[in-house]
């Protein structure tokens, strides 16, 4: 549509500024939307009231990517039905809405992509694609 600049106060250049930043935004948002798609998270919901054996500071400071940023790993061990598995995903989410390349898979089926790699271009391919990503949560 057009806009009457003179009625908006806007130079042409602020006007510019603008639709260049709202252009911006919508693809950022856009492309985080994609990296959450593929990155194959479960949906499930994280409480981080009902976590035990482990702080909300803790979770919080987890949830800043520091480790990641720093290309550290990040081993999440407990009982079955403990939350690792919510709380890695909300930890993949928060990755995905800063810009990182995620993928989650469970562990059998990474280790038979590694092992059938060299005999299958799907499988190499795969293999390829979890090389670069930022987190893999398996």
């Amino acid at each position: 549509g057009e806009i009457e600049l003179k009625e908006t106060g806007l130079s042409n250049l602020d006007y510019l500024y603008y639709i260049l930043n709202e252009e911006y935004e919508k693809r950022k948002e856009k492309a985080k939307g994609k990296l959450y798609k593929k990155s194959k998270l479960p949906k499930l919901e994280f409480d981080i009231d009902k976590q035990t054996g482990v702080t909300s500071w803790q979770i919080l400071e987890l949830m800043k990517l520091n480790w990641l940023n720093e290309d550290g790993n990040l081993f999440l061990i407990g009982k079955s039905g403990s939350g690792k598995t919510a709380l890695a995903a909300k930890i993949g989410k928060e990755a995905t809405q800063n810009r990182k390349k995620v993928y989650y898979l469970d562990i059998d089926i990474l280790l038979e992509i590694a092992k059938h790699r060299s005999s299958d271009n799907k499988l190499n391919a795969m293999f390829k694609y979890l090389l670069e990503c930022d987190l893999l949560i398996s």
